[in-house]
C-alpha cells in the first residue's frame, strides 16, 4: 500500500465511480475532500500498473474498496493493525476475508445498500428544518441513544464528524424539535453534486408515535431527488422488516461492517 497522491485522485475516482454502488462513502468523501484533510488518509495497491485496492481513514474508521476477488488483503491488515480504527466498512467478500485475521477483537455485521428514487408528500414536512453545526451536539447525543449508533460512534467524535460535514458541505442534518428540543433528526451523510447518502434517521422514544422518523425520510428522500441526485442508503440486514418501503427499492449491493468488540464493551 502507499499514499494516494494528487496526481492520481482523478484515475481513482474513475475506478470508484464504475462501482459506485459499492464504494459510495469511498467516492463522496475523497471526491469532496481529495487528500488534504486533516481527518483524511488515503491509500491505494495496484496490480499490473491498475488500481486495484483503496483504503480511507476518516477520523475512526476506515473504508474499503476492490473491484477484484484478489485485492491486497495483507496490505490492509497492515493498515489496520496500525491504525486501530473503530470500524472497517466495504464489500460484503472483503469484509469476509478481513474479519477472519481479527476474530478476537472486531464483530461484524452484513447489509444491504439500497438505492431510492421515490418519495411521498407530506404536510407535515413544514416541522422540519436544517440544523447547523450548533445544533450537531445535541443531535449527537440523540443519535446515541440507539445502540446501533451508540456502537459505532462516541457522542463527541460524531458531532465532530456531523459539524465537519456540514462546514464542508459534504452533509446536511434536518431535525424535527418540540418546545426547543431537538426529538428527531435525519441526515446526508455523505453527497456530492450526482450522488448522496441518507443515513443518521433516529427518533425519541417518547415521540415515535408522532411518525417523525417517516416523515424525516420521505423529506430527505424528497431534498435529494429534486436536485437530481441518486440517493443511496444502508440497511442492516436484521433490521430491514422494521421498515416496509425497504422490499420496494432497489437493492444495489452487499456490505459488512466491522466494529471493535472493546469498543462496543
Amino acid at each position: 500500500m502507499i499514499k494516494l497522491k494528487e496526481q492520481d485522485v482523478n484515475e481513482v475516482l474513475e475506478y470508484l465511480e464504475a462501482y459506485i454502488q459499492e464504494c459510495v462513502y469511498l467516492y463522496i468523501d475523497i471526491k469532496v475532500y481529495g487528500i488534504g484533510h486533516q481527518n483524511v488518509d488515503v491509500w491505494i495497491n495496484r496490480e499490473d500498473g491498475k488500481i486495484n485496492t483503496v483504503v480511507m481513514k476518516y477520523f475512526d474508521s476506515f473504508q474499503i474498496f476492490s473491484a477484484y476477488d484478489e485485492w491486497d488483503v495483507k496490505g490492509t491488515v497492515e493498515l489496520l493493525r496500525k491504525y486501530k480504527v473503530t470500524t472497517v466498512s466495504g464489500k460484503k467478500s472483503m469484509i469476509q476475508q478481513l474479519s477472519e485475521y481479527f476474530k478476537e477483537t472486531y464483530s461484524v455485521a452484513y447489509g444491504v445498500v439500497i438505492e431510492e428514487d421515490k418519495y411521498r408528500e407530506f404536510k407535515q414536512f413544514e416541522l422540519i428544518e436544517e440544523a447547523c453545526v450548533k445544533d450537531t451536539s445535541e443531535i449527537a447525543k440523540l443519535m446515541c441513544t440507539d445502540a446501533e449508533f451508540a456502537s459505532n460512534y462516541e457522542i463527541s467524535n460524531l458531532a465532530e464528524q456531523l459539524a465537519d460535514r456540514i462546514q464542508t458541505g459534504l452533509g446536511k442534518s434536518y431535525i424535527v424539535r418540540q418546545e426547543g428540543k431537538i426529538v428527531a433528526h435525519v441526515a446526508v451523510f455523505a453527497q456530492t453534486d450526482t450522488v448522496a447518502v441518507e443515513s443518521g434517521l433516529i427518533v425519541d422514544e417518547l415521540v415515535k408515535k408522532n411518525m417523525y422518523g417517516m416523515i424525516l425520510h420521505e423529506y430527505v428522500k424528497k431534498v435529494l431527488i429534486n436536485e437530481g441526485k441518486r440517493v443511496f442508503a444502508f440497511r442492516i440486514k436484521d433490521n430491514m422488516l422494521r421498515c416496509t418501503s425497504v422490499a420496494k427499492v432497489g437493492v444495489c449491493s452487499e456490505y459488512g461492517k466491522m466494529t471493535k468488540e472493546s469498543y462496543n464493551a
